[in-house]
């Protein structure tokens, strides 16, 4: 099943929508649609961890701040031990 939108944009954004879609040799429906589709998946990833996130805090499953720059810091000093070597 499909569905047809209508959106209103300045003029220069479609003057840059018709030069992508020229260059790409594409529809510019075809671009927009892309674009839709990538930003709307980011943004359910990125909804999805910070409600993951906020579960952690909720159930007391964190880490002291420190206590992960330790581990970084540790990581890192590991990864340089072994370029040196």
């Amino acid at each position: 099943m499909t569905a047809s939108i209508s959106i209103t944009i300045s003029d220069d954004m479609r003057n840059r929508l018709d030069q992508v879609a020229a260059l790409r040799d594409q529809e510019s429906d075809d671009l927009i649609r892309a674009a839709l589709e990538d930003y709307l998946t980011r943004e359910i990833d990125i909804i999805n961890a910070i409600q993951r996130g906020s579960e952690d805090i909720k159930a007391g499953r964190t880490v002291a701040h420190d206590d992960a720059m330790d581990e970084i810091d540790a990581m890192l000093d590991a990864m340089s031990v072994r370029k040196t070597a």
